[in-house]
């Protein structure tokens, strides 16, 4: 089932779910800051920082227009991943280093 079938219900659940994930992680962690980093394609938009109590609007907002959302925790970074449906999923060292997937990563169908 693709995330544009999810149900709101469904959809609720991973918001609450990421939501708690994150508040661990910062429990767990002296972070420095925490970023949304969107990704287009292959290609990582602008990213910027927010504050901790930005987390859940931002993730709920994502997750509803129908994007794909992940946690990449680095030692003092919390880093909101949102990517575009269908894919591809950028690979957590792409995400680390804030950079662009290379062309050469093959997306979800293999392209």
């Amino acid at each position: 089932m693709s995330m544009h079938q999810l149900s709101i219900e469904n959809m609720e659940d991973q918001v609450e779910r990421l939501i708690k994930d994150a508040q661990n992680l910062i429990e767990d962690r002296d972070l420095s800051e925490i970023i949304i980093c969107p990704y287009h394609g292959r290609e990582r938009g602008d990213y910027f920082n927010i504050s901790e109590s930005e987390i859940e609007g931002r993730v709920k907002a994502s997750i509803f227009e129908g994007y794909y959302v992940d946690l990449i925790p680095t030692l003092t970074q919390l880093i909101v991943c949102v990517w575009e449906y269908p894919g591809p999923k950028p690979e957590e060292e792409y995400v680390k280093n804030l950079i662009d997937i290379p062309s050469f990563v093959e997306d979800l169908e293999g392209e």
